[in-house]
């Protein structure tokens, strides 16, 4: 047990218990050890019960455990390894050696560094700047040692005759220099005055501090004998092909989790592998059907986590034998925001770490680093024979006069300027650090390798070379043929601009590396951009190109925000990472290079899916609907309550078409002769322009009848949605039988008991909830063509429509539908019912079309189903599990005592999301037996932020087991309403209850 206090919620519960008091000595016997439990940052806020402890022989202790007390909130005795280092860690450690982690450090790069993003392993020696320098014994404030919460060792460093020690690590805030109390870590003193320490993941965003001025401390010793040692350093070996001593295809573990799957997506259990501890090779499988890792991007919240991972490469052949790929995480809407970069026999001296999904900043915590450029860039430098731009802040060459014109969207140059701030210019030098948002609509044409505030005159180096013969026009030409295949295509002429480690202004540890190569030949001329290492950055930055008056330009996404600019070396429009290519001789318009779109199999004007919703119009607003949480597969025709409608041409207000970031159509929708085109699909945000927001382009294709299709793709962005526009609509010319989800047919000549359709889909459980910020799961009730009655499951069991309200975005979709009104009985026969669905708290919003119901013997229901009104956004009908308990639950239950959970207690935030419940539960109360709650409770009773609450009164033993709705109280006793609870009065005046994931 550890002898230090420990952060509440760590150990696997609420509150960590630990010992108050140092472990006894084998002669000591059994003594007696108070315990100790944390609530927030108050280490003895619990007492617990004392327990007895003895140390054996063998260096290992022995406790006679007791129950803690019922108040205390979901207590765990705590433990901490109890090891000894196989090797002497003074001579087998990495060097760590970052200034940044010093404590009169106060930012780097604009971010705040996480020592709990970093994949710690064995021990450490800490330099600065190449001297010898140790952690910090003092208060350091907070924001220092480029951090948040700057970590320090709560105690002296030991003595070299006290061996390996243990530490408590303490970090600080503006209010304490202690406020929480992080893992402890081990630490020992070496001989040649320095120190060794076992880092492990802190509990917040620290880093460990290094005190500068360390060198100049010496370590107190009793020997009189001085040994001289060199630092020696732990190298982290390179990755290799190289065969394992047993073949992986015979000798692995089997990996079967359906959770896993791909469409596993929205899920309310969140899966982490962080917490695996991963052990040699897997092979993979769902339900013992044999799968592999996907090597295209994932949705982000599929694979039953928040950031899927996928693997960035496709996979090996037999004969390649064990490779190296890098595997992404896709997140904030980048296909591989989160990153595990791999090594190779090249680059031994890079380490680096893998964030976790849960964090919010991406940082790599690096001994040495030493990259060559990247081998997408063409050569450059003084080797190159490159002239070099004069090492200025916010400088730029003189006029460079080309050896070839060079042809840009229909303007012919024959003279480029080469600006330090990472971007061209042709008409006059730029010095503009702070760049404008493209499309500008402004009166000169600007290729952005990448325009930020960058400063040579501190570090780098800015030149440019133009060839009109040798191996560089080789390259060219056979870069831009791989690239365009369709084309044949000779390059003539070659300019390359580099900007080769150079830093950003006022932040002069930082390095980024770009280029920018303009190619000519006959007719034709492009663009390529070459990314290499690019530092994050706080200031303004924009990559891509734009023409007088905007008729040309392209972002490349992410690039206007510093915090994601790292990831544009793993960025590309040719499936090459790191480089993004662009036809620029005029043709096509708004030409990008390999989207992938399938091929049209058959004409889109007659083969699509019709899209009728009113909801989607430009004078709608009130709720946020988001695209990305469709599926969408193929080309699209938009209608309004029957009636043609397009797209918007112009700009659209935030927050319109019910979703947060509106999209519209950013150019002109094509003519029937064009045939497809495709289009930039923009959103507006507040004041960031109209076209702030650039989404994946989408093509168009203008059909007889006067009416479009459009191929919509999932957006990138937030919470955004596809808009229409009500000053379109007209009335259809001809009608094309569009595509539409059909249900099963049957006849009605028979009891519908007996002649049903099977309707099982998971996703309609009510138990399904797409929390994160209006991402449905892609069911919409309006798009079934149904057909006759139906019988519900869910996962193959039996289910039915719930009788109660359920929250929006439930059951898979946006609005859930739910029965007005109780079953029938089996005599009823068949009755009709009202159909409600819910918008936020408003409970009865929506009300779509009755449905006729019928009870069936053997105990379950059968519903005749209609299309509800297009008005509704996404409805779907719910299902709720119909099931009897195979043993009566007043006998089996499990016993729930947790004082904390009276109506009467506060300032506990406990989530019983968290909880994985069960079965059911008999509540008590100090043991006394007690009882749900039927009345409203304040918010922040009940030891959380919402109380829940029954919805109703508590059965009678006649009634037996009933269903009740639940309700959490926040602006009103029942303004939300929670997945509902099974309940039964039992034999003895008590109550269990079948609790759910609320």
């Amino acid at each position: 047990m550890p002898e230090w206090c420990m952060s509440y919620m760590s150990c696997g519960g609420y509150s960590a218990l630990y010992l108050s008091g140092s472990h006894p000595r084998l002669e000591d016997g059994v003594v007696t050890r108070e315990i100790y439990g944390s609530r927030y940052d108050q280490c003895s806020y619990y007492r617990s019960e004392p327990i007895q402890v003895k140390a054996c022989p063998g260096d290992y202790y022995v406790y006679k455990f007791t129950r803690p007390p019922l108040s205390i909130p979901a207590p765990v005795y705590c433990a901490v390894l109890l090891t000894t280092p196989s090797v002497d860690p003074c001579y087998n450690y990495t060097s760590l050696d970052e200034p940044w982690r010093a404590t009169d450090y106060s930012v780097y790069n604009n971010n705040y560094m996480c020592d709990y993003n970093v994949e710690w392993n064995g021990w450490y020696r800490m330099f600065y700047n190449g001297q010898n320098a140790q952690m910090t014994v003092s208060c350091v404030n907070q924001g220092m040692c480029g951090t948040y919460n700057p970590l320090s060792l709560n105690d002296t460093h030991p003595q070299l005759e006290d061996g390996v020690v243990t530490r408590q690590v303490c970090a600080s805030d503006w209010y304490s220099c202690c406020a929480y109390r992080s893992h402890p870590i081990r630490v020992k003193a070496c001989p040649g005055n320095y120190y060794v320490y076992e880092f492990v993941k802190p509990i917040v965003c620290g880093a460990y501090c290094v005190v500068p001025e360390a060198s100049n401390q010496s370590i107190p010793s009793v020997s009189t004998t001085t040994e001289t040692i060199p630092p020696i350093e732990s190298i982290t070996p390179p990755i290799t092909t190289t065969a394992p001593s047993v073949d992986p295809c015979y000798n692995y573990n089997v990996l079967d989790d359906l959770w896993r799957s791909t469409n596993n997506q929205h899920s309310s259990q969140i899966m982490c592998d962080t917490t695996v501890s991963w052990n040699g090779w897997y092979r993979l499988f769902i339900q013992g059907q044999s799968v592999h890792m996907p090597d295209t991007c994932v949705d982000m919240l599929s694979c039953g986590t928040h950031a899927p991972l996928w693997l960035n490469g496709g996979h090996p052949t037999v004969e390649d034998g064990v490779v190296t790929r890098d595997v992404c995480g896709h997140w904030s809407n980048n296909c591989c925001y989160f990153q595990s970069y791999c090594a190779d026999a090249r680059n031994i001296n890079i380490t680096s770490t893998t964030v976790m999904p849960e964090t919010s900043t991406t940082t790599e915590t690096t001994a040495e680093t030493t990259l060559p450029a990247p081998e997408i860039f063409y050569p450059f430098g003084s080797a190159a024979g490159d002239t070099i731009n004069a090492a200025a802040d916010d400088g730029s060459s003189s006029v460079i006069q080309l050896l070839s014109p060079f042809l840009f969207f229909g303007r012919t140059y024959q003279q480029i300027y080469v600006n330090n701030n990472g971007h061209l210019t042709f008409n006059q030098p730029s010095s503009s650090y702070v760049p404008y948002s493209f499309p500008a609509r402004g009166s000169q044409d600007i290729i952005a390798g990448l325009w930020t505030n960058l400063d040579n005159s501190v570090r780098g180096v800015v030149s440019y070379h133009q060839y009109t013969s040798g191996n560089v026009l080789t390259r060219a030409t056979r870069d831009i043929n791989t690239h365009f295949p369709n084309l044949t295509f000779t390059a003539s002429w070659v300019f390359v601009a580099t900007w080769n480690k150079v830093s950003y202004f006022n932040l002069t540890n930082t390095e980024t590396s770009f280029q920018v190569v303009l190619i000519s030949g006959g007719n034709f001329s492009f663009l390529l951009m070459n990314y290499g290492d690019i530092a994050v950055t706080g200031h303004p930055v924009q990559a891509g190109y734009d023409t007088v008056n905007s008729t040309h330009y392209f972002v490349i996404p992410e690039s206007i925000n510093g915090s994601f600019i790292s990831n544009l070396r793993n960025s590309s429009n040719v499936n090459v990472l790191g480089r993004w290519v662009f036809r620029v001789d005029g043709e096509p318009r708004n030409s990008i290079l390999n989207i992938a779109y399938s091929n049209i199999s058959s004409d889109p004007c007659y083969n699509y899916e019709s899209l009728d919703r009113p909801w989607r119009a430009n004078n709608e607003s009130g709720v946020h609907i988001c695209d990305e949480g469709f599926s969408w597969n193929g080309w699209y025709r938009l209608f309004y309550y029957g009636m043609n409608i397009q797209m918007p041409e112009t700009c659209v207000s935030s927050y319109t078409c019910n979703t947060h970031i509106s999209l519209w159509l950013n150019g002109s929708h094509p003519q029937i002769e064009d045939g497809v085109v495709t289009r930039q699909a923009c959103g507006n945000y507040y004041s960031g322009g109209c076209c702030y927001y650039k989404t994946n382009p989408i093509r168009v294709k203008a059909c007889p009848g006067n009416y479009y299709v459009y191929e919509l793709v999932k957006p990138q962005i937030g919470c955004s949605g596809y808009c229409t526009d009500v000053s379109t609509i007209s009335r259809p010319i001809s009608t094309i039988s569009p595509k539409i989800i059909t249900g099963a047919s049957n006849t009605s000549n028979y009891d519908p008991c007996n002649n049903y359709n099977i309707l099982d889909n998971y996703r309609r459980s009510t138990l399904n909830y797409g929390y994160w910020f209006g991402y449905a799961n892609g069911l919409d009730d309006t798009r079934v063509e149904w057909d006759g009655w139906y019988r519900l499951f869910v996962n193959g069991a039996s289910a039915q429509m719930p009788e109660w309200c359920f929250y929006y975005m439930s059951c898979g979709g946006f609005s859930a539908l739910y029965l007005g009104g109780s079953h029938p009985r089996l005599e009823d026969g068949v009755v009709t019912r009202e159909i409600y669905g819910s918008r936020y708290h408003q409970c009865s919003y929506y009300r779509s079309e009755p449905i006729q119901v019928k009870a069936c013997p053997g105990n379950y229901y059968v519903y005749k189903f209609t299309r509800p009104p297009l008005s509704i956004p996404a409805p779907v009908y719910c299902a709720v599990l119909l099931t009897t308990p195979s043993v009566d639950p007043c006998y089996n239950y499990t016993s729930l005592d947790e004082p904390w959970r009276a109506t009467d207690h506060s300032n506990i935030l406990k989530c019983d999301y968290n909880v994985e419940w069960n079965g059911w539960y008999r509540m008590f109360y100090n043991g006394q037996n007690t009882q749900m709650t039927e009345s409203c409770v304040n918010h922040g009773m009940c030891g959380t932020h919402y109380p829940l609450s029954l919805n109703g009164p508590h059965p009678q033993l006649e009634d037996g087991v009933v269903t009740r709705q639940v309700c959490f109280s926040v602006g009103g006793c029942c303004a939300y309403r929670s997945h509902p609870i099974r309940v039964k009065a039992c034999p003895g005046n008590y109550y269990v209850y079948e609790f759910v994931k609320p």
